[in-house]
């Protein structure tokens, strides 16, 4: 017997429908949604297809459990944010589309004369081509090789030095802490290996987090999220994302996403921020987007007011 058909014949039995928090269930007019609390006939729902009011009080009797109890959103509800009642404005995916395209009517285009390019893909496309060009996978094993540390870390900071994804002060604590050949070294081999190496994301992102927080501090540390991800976003963007803190707090808290954020890079934030990427990259199939490129625009678009 499945779930549908003991709830069912629960009711049937006590003349009422009972359901438990985390099922999903659907209601004839808000869609689809997810139980936060049952109270008798009185049942908490967040209906995700609803831009006001998504968190809703109905009569259990005007529910049916949905018949698949998985969706992508759902399943990656920030519960306790939404429990709270501090949701401040909700986005359904359809309005963060139309958010998207009124600002950029002709979407993820290639066009360099559209605004799109102009302001979000082509620069960081452009560094993309720059990292190819400086430090393919093939010459930055040869510089690996060859002990030129210091001219890995050159080349790397000729790359992100222009990208204003990262702030001038991080982009000088990140220079400074990689002035001794010691960390030098260390750079260029964790970041290698993050990109090229074996073994899980996990234990690569960590060790990769690590290196950043030994490496000298003598301003501030370059310990932090767009540093950590810089290298990656624009090295692979086909398989990672940048992380800027408040902008990505901001469109996860609008989507009502558990992003997981702590402070300091850790593969619980980072590993959720790369679900999110996977939903978006599979909800926005017909506006195709190509990579982490678009979806770090779409989600930066998205987080503003």
């Amino acid at each position: 017997m499945d779930a549908r058909s003991a709830v069912q014949i629960e009711r049937s039995e006590a003349g009422v429908l009972h359901y438990e928090k985390d099922q999903l269930v659907r209601h004839a007019t808000f869609g689809l949604g997810k139980v936060l609390a049952a109270d008798g006939n009185r049942v908490t729902v967040f209906f995700k297809d609803q831009t006001e009011n998504p968190s809703r009080k109905v009569l259990a009797d005007r529910l049916e459990l949905a018949e698949v109890q998985k969706d992508a959103w759902l399943d990656n509800l920030d519960v306790e944010l939404v429990a709270s009642g501090e949701l401040r404005t909700y986005l359904t995916q359809e309005a963060a589309i139309e958010k998207f395209l009124r600002r950029y009517p002709t979407g993820f285009t290639t066009d360099s004369s559209s605004a799109y390019w102009k302001d979000e893909r082509g620069y960081k496309w452009d560094a993309h081509v720059a990292w190819n060009r400086l430090l393919d996978r093939a010459t930055f094993k040869e510089l690996l090789d060859a002990g030129k540390y210091g001219e890995i870390v050159n080349r790397a900071m000729r790359v992100i030095s222009p990208v204003d994804l990262v702030s001038k002060f991080q982009k000088a604590a990140l220079h400074d802490g990689l002035a001794s050949p010691e960390a030098a070294k260390a750079f260029s081999v964790c970041e290698y290996e993050f990109l090229y190496g074996k073994g899980s994301d996990e234990a690569r992102f960590t060790r990769l987090a690590e290196m950043l927080h030994r490496l000298p501090q003598p301003g501030t540390t370059p310990a932090r999220w767009t540093v950590a991800t810089i290298v990656p976003f624009l090295a692979m963007p086909e398989r990672y994302i940048f992380l800027k803190p408040e902008v990505t707090k901001e469109a996860a808290e609008r989507r009502g996403f558990a992003l997981n954020y702590k402070p300091s890079p850790n593969w619980l934030t980072y590993s959720s921020l790369l679900e999110l990427a996977r939903i978006l990259m599979t909800d926005l199939r017909d506006l195709k987007p190509r990579d982490m490129i678009d979806i770090q625009s779409f989600i930066w678009v998205t987080a503003e007011d």
